[in-house]
């Protein structure tokens, strides 16, 4: 099985909370993070769906892959 894509979810508003939601869900996706502007709703997401919140928007592109 080939290595999954390590990716992370920049802005988690109404879209972002959606992809965020089914990049977990990919076999092959490894959801690393989310970052929003908005920490409350970057960290509710991240601890719904079980990543790191990154309050550094830098920080969690140099863990990814794709964004």
């Amino acid at each position: 099985m080939p290595e999954k894509t390590k990716i992370g979810v920049f802005g988690v508003g109404h879209l972002g909370k959606h992809h965020a939601r089914i990049l977990n869900k990919i076999q092959r996706a490894d959801l690393v993070g989310v970052h929003d502007v908005d920490p409350q709703r970057g960290e509710e997401i991240a601890d719904r769906e079980g990543v790191p919140y990154f309050s550094n928007a830098e920080e969690l592109m140099e863990k990814c892959e794709a964004v």
